[in-house]
């Protein structure tokens, strides 16, 4: 599932990406976290909001259904290929943030790549199109760019323990 997220990619977009990736570990790591970091995850909205919709959208979905334990197999596949593909993309600032010691920003990072995932899932699953998740990630990372304090879902702005059980909290409500 992993090399199929990563196929069929412009070569622009990888050279962006690679680019973005080089910034992480280059930029001070404020504007790394704050503006970086979002813009390089919403490069990639269309693989975040396709991770699920796909089977929807090239009606392949009776296939992957009747497959050996579809639910646990296939959609935990997407869901950890996910996962990883964008913890991948953030990977210089976690070692960043890990290296000077900020343990609560590097979980933030973490559980905020997580939460993209979950939502994108989510989204994907009740409208069964990849255009809601897409248009929500851009007004989530237009506000996060223009510093809106309760849509930060990555800790940019927030570095405290008790804004880190919450954005637990909610990853672990979205999974349940």
């Amino acid at each position: 599932e992993m090399l199929l997220l990563l196929r069929k990619q412009n070569i622009w977009l990888w050279s962006i990406t690679l680019g973005g990736m080089l910034a992480l570990a280059a930029a001070p790591i404020t504007v790394a976290h704050r503006f970086i970091l979002p813009v390089l995850w919403f490069i990639h909205v269309t693989k975040w909001s396709r991770l699920i919709t796909k089977e929807f959208e090239n009606r392949t979905r009776l296939f992957a259904v009747v497959s050996y334990k579809p639910t646990i197999r296939l959609f935990s596949a997407q869901l950890l290929s996910g996962s990883i593909c964008i913890l991948l993309l953030a990977l210089p600032l976690v070692f960043r943030l890990i290296i000077s010691g900020q343990i609560i920003s590097t979980l933030a990072v973490i559980f905020g790549g997580i939460l993209v995932i979950i939502s994108a899932t989510l989204l994907g699953l009740t409208s069964k199109s990849s255009k809601l998740f897409e248009v929500l990630f851009f007004l989530l990372t237009y506000a996060n760019l223009n510093a809106v304090s309760p849509l930060d879902y990555f800790g940019s702005l927030h570095s405290s323990i008790g804004y880190l059980f919450v954005l637990a909290a909610l990853v672990l409500s979205m999974t349940a």
